[in-house]
């Protein structure tokens, strides 16, 4: 029997999902640990970010959740460290989409029905719907019909008959919230918060920190840092932004950060060359393929690191320099981006952490 478009797109993630099983979840002070820069007390994330933090007075772990190395750094009692890394993977088995015991991988394979779910996954939810408002649906967490089909891992990118399919089952207006239940109207349809749970993530550590009594430290989950306080000895914590070009070697400024968030999404996080043509990880909600786009990083400076996971998200989605200072306009938030020339183009504010 010859299977339709959507038959084939059924079946395909049907298959992703069982080709994913819960991922594992590792605690220790090695784990993958990214390279030291010796000489300076730094240490360089996964996306290039350079963080300065070589205090002695300052406990470090590691673990890895959400497909990153998660950073944790503080001064204080280490047994905060364990707990906040409990905090970790209990978030991570809420919000994961490739882990098939997650809560957001059980809506999306309930095909329309209802789902209970905790209330950090309501709030998460809650927290994204006016990104998908004021984005006009650029920025959308039912992309995960999407990019469930893409692996960037292993340079896949899916039937081109098969994406169209999958691209008409995105509309964030098709998640349905009642009490403390979540459905998606097109049982098709299916969810993806890679483009803002980190954020929201670190916004809570930094919650869960400060209640312990913790004013210095920080958090780093890839792209997304967040920075407790000043570092122990009064100074602010330091952040290299990387050279989209060259992002494991150079970087193109330093801000200087005291209690804010400091988030970069780029072109070269995760991609892959097919042919000639790198496809990147930031994918056009419309057309289901990488985002054409004027902007090869976005980093964006805020109090709320939420806030700063969707603006730099949005930004290269949307590549509208009359956005910079549109965005620059909320309370808090600075903006600096990196065109495919190189150029740096930044609001004005942003001089006041060089």
């Amino acid at each position: 029997m010859v299977q339709s478009d959507a038959q084939k797109y059924d079946a395909l993630l049907l298959e992703r999902g069982k080709a994913f099983p819960r991922r594992a979840f590792l605690v220790g002070s090695t784990v993958l640990l990214a390279s030291v820069l010796s000489g300076y007390g730094m240490l360089k994330n996964r996306e290039g970010q350079i963080i300065s933090h070589g205090d002695k007075r300052l406990q470090r772990m590691n673990v890895y959740a959400f497909d990153t190395v998660v950073s944790l750094v503080i001064e204080g009692d280490r047994s905060v460290l364990y707990q906040a890394a409990s905090e970790c993977a209990r978030w991570h088995n809420l919000f994961s989409a490739w882990d098939a015991s997650s809560e957001v991988s059980s809506i999306n394979r309930a095909r329309g029905n209802t789902v209970k779910v905790s209330a950090d996954t309501l709030d998460l939810i809650a927290k994204t719907l006016p990104y998908c408002q004021t984005s006009k649906g650029k920025f959308d967490p039912t992309i995960g019909s999407v990019s469930l089909l893409w692996d960037f891992k292993n340079s896949i990118k899916p039937d081109s008959h098969i994406l169209k399919e999958a691209v008409s089952h995105v509309d964030w207006r098709a998640l349905d919230v009642q009490g403390d239940t979540v459905r998606l109207i097109d049982p098709a349809a299916a969810l993806d918060f890679g483009g803002i749970a980190k954020g929201w993530i670190a916004d809570r550590l930094a919650d869960f920190f400060r209640s312990r009594g913790i004013s210095s430290g920080l958090i780093d989950l890839g792209g997304n840092i967040y920075a407790l306080g000043e570092k122990p000895d009064g100074e602010p914590w330091v952040i290299g932004i990387a050279d989209p070009a060259n992002p494991k070697t150079k970087v193109i400024t330093t801000l200087k950060v005291r209690d804010c968030s400091v988030v970069t999404s780029g072109l070269y996080e995760k991609h892959f060359f097919d042919d000639g043509i790198d496809y990147h990880h930031i994918l056009n909600s419309a057309t289901g393929q990488p985002s054409q786009t004027n902007f090869c990083s976005s980093t964006i400076v805020s109090p709320c690191s939420l806030d700063g996971d969707a603006l730099s998200t949005i930004m290269i989605l949307d590549s509208d320099l009359s956005k910079i200072e549109t965005v620059s306009k909320v309370s808090g938030v600075e903006i600096l981006c990196v065109d495919r020339t190189g150029s740096q183009l930044m609001s004005e504010g942003l001089a006041a952490y060089f």
